[in-house]
Formats: structure tokens, C-alpha cells, sequence
């Protein structure tokens, strides 16, 4: 990750032709663990990919990637 201005730069390996997701929460705890989808790649995806969050709001963000073959 990267922070860029007011934007977060996230980059990922993935599996090449998946479909991959990423998501984002401001929280890990169990109570308030709100994971949103904020992009959806569609195969064919390649294996190296990055996206720019421009809708930071939060100091504190967490992303994750999901693939799905």
C-alpha cells in the first residue's frame, strides 16, 4: 500500500484469470468488522494488479483481497 495525497494506492499478486475482489473496513473488531467490496476484477485478470482508493474518509482503513477461480 501507498498513501497518495488523500488517496490509499493498493497493489496485489494474484491469480491470474480469478475473479478478484477488494474490500475495505475500518475496523478488526469483532462487532465492527464491515467489510465493502470497492472493486470487482473480472477475468481475465492479470497476476499483478493495483487500484487507488480515492474514498479515504478514515485515518485507520484495512483491505483485503479475495480471489475466486
Amino acid at each position: 500500500m501507498m498513501l497518495t495525497g488523500s488517496a490509499v494506492r493498493v497493489f496485489w499478486h494474484g491469480g491470474a484469470m480469478a475473479k478478484q475482489f477488494l474490500d475495505r473496513t475500518v475496523s478488526l473488531t469483532a462487532s465492527g468488522e464491515t467489510w465493502r467490496t470497492i472493486l470487482t476484477n473480472l477475468p481475465p485478470t492479470t497476476v499483478s494488479t493495483n487500484f487507488t482508493d480515492m474514498m479515504v474518509t478514515n485515518k485507520v482503513q484495512f483491505y483485503r483481497i479475495r480471489a475466486i477461480r
